[in-house]
């Protein structure tokens, strides 16, 4: 069982939390006003800032693999599937003016034809570790990137110090 706290020792208690909720409370000012710095900075110069975040997102989602498709080469699986495909219809399409049903027709053509057993060895995923280092891989250079594009915006738009520094001078301005 606790004993009783005697008084001085309460308002220690309550001066410490005072000075703690004080600090707390000046670096939340601290960051908002270096956040209203910033958004002052993109009210001030908006196509500059749409520009950076779609030349930073463009970068970024090209190197994590956003790439458009472009029409490649289709594995020779893909294709022998195709002509697999095309071939049984045209069977089957012959059975049926031939009066069989679709159903019949279709089961016929396939009943006459080989089957077709692809390996779908070729399309593996990679390793965990392959995957982690590729992963790691993208992110440092997203991270880099990251930082080079405020660096660029931020001596573009004539900023010398660092953000933390700004926000300590913007929440001291009155």
């Amino acid at each position: 069982m606790e004993k009783p706290r005697t008084k001085a020792e309460v308002e220690a208690l309550l001066a410490s939390k005072d000075a703690s909720i004080a600090r707390r409370l000046d670096t939340l000012k601290s960051e908002v006003g270096s956040a209203g710095h910033s958004v002052k900075k993109v009210l001030r110069h908006p196509l500059l800032a749409a520009g950076a975040t779609l030349a930073g997102g463009l970068a970024v989602g090209r190197l994590l693999g956003g790439k458009r498709r472009r029409k490649a080469k289709e594995p020779a699986e893909s294709t022998l599937a195709r002509d697999f495909y095309e071939i049984v219809a045209k069977d089957a399409e012959r059975l049926m003016r031939r009066g069989l049903a679709p159903r019949d027709a279709l089961r016929e053509a396939l009943r006459a034809r080989a089957p077709l057993v692809l390996d779908g060895g070729a399309n593996e995923a990679p390793g965990l570790l392959r995957s982690l280092v590729s992963s790691a891989g993208r992110m440092f250079i997203s991270i880099a990137l990251h930082n080079a594009m405020e660096s660029a915006v931020a001596k573009f738009m004539g900023e010398t110090g660092d953000a933390d520094a700004e926000g300590e001078r913007a929440t001291k301005a009155p």
